[in-house]
């Protein structure tokens, strides 16, 4: 008994690609004009080269799922996290020093946009790597799309000391302590769980992404025709020729900034910027204004609406600038009292109608040095 078990542990197993009758068979249906006794010898003839091919499939495919990507797949992939994360780090970190330089409700609302917006897209970009390194299923929209329910689905199914962590982070998303995050989002980032380095970019490193970022939005600004966003990218980037700041700032918030910049601004350039706002708040509620007469008098939460449409239509076009173009109010209230019925909105239209495109060219040639094209 005991030979018969050293005898069996020395069986090599193995699976068959095809019987040698079955092998006839096949030459049978393919070959008919072809004499039946040459199939045999054929056949033997087939066996071990076939055999011997589909083992070795056989066993490439056994490795592929033991070991998973090669590690030269691995890097790639890591360097390639490293990457994308160290960018929108670079740019988020950039943007928070806008930050410091209000207060209240307003530095709450940038908070909470920054948050939710270039906080959410690191986080999602994390969270996508390590939910693939998990084996699970992630959103077939990609991580740029996702939503907030199913971010928490995802953390939910992950490993449970990843989880923990990740909960934190997402977590932090629905507040407004942007500094709480970046604390959160470094731990994540360890060797813990990522493997990442975030490099802190040097005083060089950040004026040239700082004139990258000018340069987009003064490119947006040269094309864009649509005065709600000439008159955010103008904003934007009036704050940072007076501040030396990039700021990432909805278009809810246009206003305020609008109010911040006013004591740097020259008086030309404050009576510039007002006139256009308010055509930009006639346009928007010219193009809401109902048919009805009962309901004459737009609502500024309508404008709001439409300014933040625009926002999002722009933040498309200036990639890693600031994404929001659009407008909600006078922060003067100046023009609150402006379009306070139909009619007045209507006559204001009107009279926009043909000034408006010579303002807005004079609003652009704050911000942009004049062309060849510009003096011809």
């Amino acid at each position: 008994e005991s030979e018969e078990m050293e005898k069996g542990r020395g069986v090599s197993w193995e699976l068959v690609f095809m019987p040698p009758k079955d092998i006839v068979q096949v030459l049978s249906e393919q070959f008919p004009d072809c004499p039946e006794e040459l199939f045999d010898d054929i056949a033997e003839e087939l066996r071990s080269p076939l055999q011997e091919a589909f083992q070795e499939e056989i066993r490439a495919n056994v490795a592929a799922l033991v070991q998973g990507p090669s590690a030269g797949q691995q890097r790639k992939r890591h360097a390639n996290l490293q990457d994308k994360v160290q960018g929108l780090w670079n740019s988020t970190r950039l943007f928070e020093k806008a930050l410091g330089l209000f207060e209240g409700d307003t530095e709450s609302q940038l908070s909470r946009y920054l948050l939710r917006t270039l906080c959410t897209d690191l986080t999602n970009t994390v969270l996508f790597y390590l939910a693939e390194d998990s084996g699970l299923d992630t959103p077939s929209h990609g991580q740029g799309e996702m939503t907030a329910k199913e971010r928490s689905t995802l953390i939910s199914n992950l490993p449970e000391q990843i989880k923990r962590t990740l909960t934190a982070v997402n977590n932090s998303l629905n507040g407004k302590d942007v500094s709480s995050f970046f604390q959160l989002f470094e731990a994540l980032c360890g060797e813990e769980y990522c493997g990442l380095m975030l490099k802190k970019a040097d005083r060089k490193k950040e004026r040239q992404l700082i004139f990258s970022h000018q340069q987009s939005l003064v490119e947006s600004l040269r094309e864009e025709q649509e005065p709600a966003m000439v008159l955010h990218l103008v904003v934007v980037l009036l704050f940072q020729r007076h501040t030396n700041c990039i700021i990432h700032v909805p278009g809810k918030l246009v206003p305020s900034i609008i109010a911040f910049l006013s004591s740097r601004l020259s008086e030309s350039e404050r009576s510039k910027l007002r006139t256009f706002q308010e055509l930009v708040m006639l346009q928007l509620k010219q193009s809401r204004a109902p048919s009805s007469a009962q309901q004459a008098e737009p609502k500024s939460d309508t404008n709001l609406e439409q300014a933040e449409e625009t926002s999002e239509t722009v933040s498309k076009k200036v990639k890693k600038g600031s994404p929001a173009v659009g407008e909600s109010g006078d922060s003067s209230g100046e023009s609150g009292a402006v379009g306070s019925s139909s009619d007045t909105v209507q006559q204001g239209t009107d009279m926009m109608a043909p000034n408006l495109g010579d303002i807005m060219s004079g609003l652009k040639q704050l911000v942009l040095k004049p062309t060849k094209g510009d003096n011809q």
